[in-house]
């Protein structure tokens, strides 16, 4: 009623005087809970939420008056089943659902951040991580908090390898934008894992000087090689004139050959014979892997004759490389694959990173399994840990997703099961001097097409970096991941 002058009758203000108040502790209730809500998720009484939530005192965007919701509270204080539960009763994308989108006003963390930054990451954090990773858009997936960091930078920090396998598997894309990130999330992992450590080797056994297999190789007046049965095409597959000039063709035997390499030994052992009319000769004609130099198949062939390494690349990363390659696709004896891996440990950290990524692509790719080549595995990991952001970017994708998970499954693999350090720092055994060599192939000598550039600004001897100590939060590996052991499972699904 209108009174005209604005007053209101002294019944109807004892009235409101009397309901206002308890309307609006009705309104904070259900605005902001109860304290009996907030005490039970504070102490994980999940009895007592779940009670709340059937009397509907607790929903999935409920807020106390800092502005977190119960969900917040319950994974910040360690309670994940109760956490699942509130999940459970409030899906994402409902009315009252988990708000996925939710951030710290004065850290800026996301709820991955949070569940990031558990101590006892197990099976129960690892099951909200996936719910509420899967359910974020892509801002809240890529957003960095008030320190500048996005959650792999914490996940990596703790070595929390189920998150970052999780990520590779499931979001290859945001996995990428969050690596390549500016700040280089993975440089944590590395500042808090071991160096990778050198492999120790002794300088092989020459064959014997009255076996005569090296004479083999000499040619005769016509310049045929006696008894020779296979020859070898090496160099680029190309037709230019720059590439044509760095093939080759050696003349060997399939006996000496094949018998220190199953690959070599399975490839020739059916493989048909024919005419060569430029050496007059009858032979199997193979052709080498096109990215293998013909300076460094020189180098196995001459290996293979003698016992003794000759090796005038040894300081030339790219042809090391090729070496390495060589070996692992071919499977040639172990001390030329020791070589080759010590001399890489060595040159890696001075080489460009795109070095390091085609070592580990070998090492850890289909030639590189069942080799004894976990050295310069983890000494290229280690390398691409610090680089990733640079070299990344050039992938799509699929295919840095795959690599970021072979490299993951390496550090894991290094924390768990550690290398014992050498009782002597290893360097490559020094090769045969130039003046004892002998001429063991027709091709001249060609200067290698990918030599490599010492990366700008890097040390004449690089090295690598001892663990750091303080990462930003925290650095213990958890031995107990979500999936039942250090190594079982998978961050599938």
């Amino acid at each position: 009623q209108d009174f005209g002058n604005g007053a209101v009758p002294v019944a109807a203000a004892r009235t409101a005087s009397k309901e206002t108040p308890a309307e609006d502790a009705t309104q904070a209730a259900n605005r902001f809970g109860t304290p009996e809500l907030w005490r039970a998720v504070h102490v994980g009484d999940e009895a007592m939420v779940v009670a709340l939530i059937k009397q509907g005192a607790c929903d999935g965007r409920m807020r106390d008056a800092s502005g977190h919701s119960v969900f917040w509270h319950a994974v910040a204080f360690g309670h994940f089943s109760l956490a699942k539960t509130v999940l459970d009763c409030f899906p994402p994308g409902e009315v009252a659902g988990v708000d996925v989108t939710e951030v710290h006003a004065r850290r800026g963390d996301t709820l991955l951040h949070l569940i990031c930054q558990t101590r006892n990451f197990g099976a129960d954090a690892a099951n909200l991580f996936k719910r509420i990773a899967s359910a974020a858009p892509e801002a809240i997936l890529l957003k960095a908090n008030a320190a500048g960091h996005n959650f792999v930078v914490i996940a990596a920090s703790q070595m929390n390898f189920w998150v970052l396998k999780f990520m590779c598997i499931n979001l290859p894309q945001a996995m990428k934008a969050l690596v390549v990130a500016e700040q280089a999330p993975l440089r944590y992992l590395a500042d808090v894992i071991a160096p990778p450590t050198p492999t120790v080797i002794a300088p092989p056994a020459p064959i014997p000087a009255h076996v005569g297999l090296v004479d083999l190789l000499n040619q005769d007046a016509s310049g045929k090689v006696a008894f020779a049965d296979v020859a070898f095409d090496v160099g680029p597959s190309g037709d230019s004139p720059s590439e044509s000039s760095q093939k080759g063709r050696f003349l060997a035997h399939r006996v000496v050959v094949a018998s220190q390499s199953p690959v070599l030994l399975e490839e020739l052992r059916n493989m048909p014979a024919q005419h060569l009319q430029k050496e007059d000769i009858t032979v199997c004609l193979m052709r080498v892997d096109p990215r293998i130099a013909k300076d460094v198949w020189r180098s196995v062939l001459q290996f293979l004759y003698t016992g003794q390494i000759h090796c005038a690349f040894v300081h030339d990363a790219g042809l090391m490389v090729e070496l390495f390659r060589a070996c692992a696709l071919y499977k040639l004896p172990k001390p030329l694959l020791d070589f080759a891996q010590v001399a890489l440990f060595s040159l890696l950290p001075s080489s460009p990173p795109e070095v390091a990524l085609q070592v580990f692509s070998i090492a850890a790719g289909s030639c590189g399994e069942d080799l004894d080549v976990r050295s310069v595995k983890d000494a290229s990991t280690y390398i691409l840990l610090r680089s990733a952001a640079q070299v990344l970017k050039r992938l799509d994708a699929g295919e840095a997703a795959k690599l970021l998970q072979a490299m993951v499954d390496t550090v894991e693999l290094g924390v768990f099961n550690p290398v014992s350090p050498p009782s002597a720092t290893a360097s490559p055994p020094a090769p045969v001097p130039e003046p004892a060599r002998r001429q063991q192939a027709q091709a001249p000598a060609q200067s290698s097409p990918c030599a490599q550039q010492r990366a700008p600004g890097a040390a004449p001897t690089g090295g690598y970096p001892k663990a750091q100590a303080g990462p930003p939060y925290g650095g213990q590996p958890h031995a107990g991941p979500p999936h039942g052991g250090p190594h079982a499972g998978t961050a599938h699904g």
